[in-house]
């Protein structure tokens, strides 16, 4: 596994290595000059508290040594497939919306930045949101599929079960949201406020693991978490909002709407699961998938037409649909 893991590392860093090469830059850009100048100081917070931002793993594992045998492996597998789920949706609308938010608050002195934060924070809730809600209906024949095997018995399946929803608002959707927030303070060439915030974050998860562990094991790892993730997102808002006067009543709204119809959705899929308990669990998953997914979009495009159509074009069931009518043709 380790030898896999480097082996893949050096290939992603060839690959992105070969637009640079391509490119053929006939000389590099001195030392001296102002740009290099300026990415050397907004490197200095990230690196004078590196350490305290990625310490969440560390205090992770002390705390866990007071567990039980295996219940520290239980986040492990929520933590899986929260991480697959953050590898394809989690930085991609804020990567997307970043070029964006730059070039309007250049532009605009801060109006434009708001109205791109704005419109990222509707698509990163109109698509986090669901996926919390469908996955976590559907957890229990989802951790059946990938793993119920072997030494992974069903009362492991049941345990990782208990606590997905909570690893997924932790490590997907709160952190959906704060990339996108923390793309709007590097537009805004604010690169210290983030860090400072991010180490003071280890510090409370500090504290809050070792209350919360002793009264809810490996569940309370994964609530402080969360909570102070959920914390940290308030305080980088709080903070932005002071300087750009946006307006939170509109991201409340959008909330709002995308999580009544996530919550339909995964009363869909628990509803599914549930009734067809005695199937296959991957025609449960399918079925259940289905029809949550297809409920939070019909609900989703009576509440917000333009929201639904573009979160069938993130997802590509808008070109899917548009590929079936031409193979259809004319009626």
């Amino acid at each position: 596994l380790a030898w896999g893991f480097l082996t893949s590392t050096l290939l992603e860093a060839s690959i992105t290595v070969l637009p640079i090469l391509r490119h053929r830059w006939e000389r590099l850009m001195p030392l001296r000059s102002p740009p290099v100048r300026e990415l050397g100081r907004s490197m200095i917070p990230f690196l004078v508290l590196g350490a305290g931002i990625h310490a969440t793993p560390i205090i992770e594992r002390f705390y866990a040594s007071r567990l039980p045998d295996g219940e520290l492996s239980y986040l492990g597998y929520a933590s899986k497939i929260s991480s697959i789920m953050m590898a394809l949706l989690g930085t991609g609308i804020a990567t997307a919306i970043f070029p964006a938010m730059t070039r309007t608050h250049e532009a605009s002195e801060g109006t434009g930045l708001v109205q791109a934060l704005e419109y990222g924070f509707r698509l990163t809730v109109a698509v986090g949101l669901p996926v919390l809600a469908i996955l976590s209906g559907l957890a229990v024949p989802i951790i059946t599929v990938l793993f119920e095997g072997g030494a992974f018995q069903r009362v492991a399946t049941l345990g990782v079960s208990r606590v997905i929803p909570i690893v997924l608002v932790g490590d997907l959707v709160f952190p959906m949201m704060t990339n996108l927030v923390e793309r709007a303070y590097y537009a805004a060439r604010d690169s210290h406020t983030v860090p400072i915030v991010a180490t003071a974050r280890s510090g409370l998860y500090w504290v809050g693991a070792a209350v919360l562990v002793d009264v809810w094991g490996y569940r309370g790892l994964a609530w402080a978490q969360t909570l102070v993730t959920g914390l940290t997102l308030s305080v980088l808002l709080c903070l932005l909002r002071r300087r750009l006067g946006f307006r939170f009543g509109t991201i409340i709204g959008h909330t709002w709407v995308s999580g009544s119809a996530s919550l339909l959705a995964f009363l869909a899929a628990r509803l599914i699961s549930s009734s067809l308990s005695f199937f296959p669990p991957l025609l449960r998953l399918s079925a259940g998938g289905a029809v949550a997914m297809a409920l939070y979009i019909v609900v989703l495009y009576r509440a917000d037409e333009s929201t639904a159509r573009e979160v069938l074009e993130i997802t590509g069931v808008k070109q899917l649909i548009s590929r079936g009518r031409t193979l259809a043709g004319p009626q």
